[in-house]
């Protein structure tokens, strides 16, 4: 189940996961609405579909990072981690 933004706050939004494939919204619908709700929330994209519109539609919808899931280096997953872990710069 996906809950609405105005639902939550920016603290419980740090680190939620969610597909781009869901039922009703999907991840990229939802990122639009976070962004919206909540500008400074960095949200980043990981997925198995390398496909132009996904990523395309990330940016289009305030994706801060687009990843593929098999391209996905490590020191990019760390960093990942560190820039929305609690006291990250």
């Amino acid at each position: 189940m996906i809950e609405q933004p105005k639902q939550m706050n920016p603290e419980e939004l740090k680190k939620r996961t969610k597909d781009i494939r869901l039922p009703g919204t999907n991840g990229l619908q939802l990122t639009q609405k976070v962004k919206a709700d909540f500008p400074d929330i960095t949200v980043a994209i990981l997925t198995d579909y390398d496909l132009p519109e996904y990523r395309q539609a990330a940016v289009q919808y305030g994706a801060d990072r687009f990843y593929v899931k098999n391209s996905l280096k490590w020191d990019e997953l760390e960093a990942l981690v560190q820039s929305i872990s609690p006291g990250a710069p």
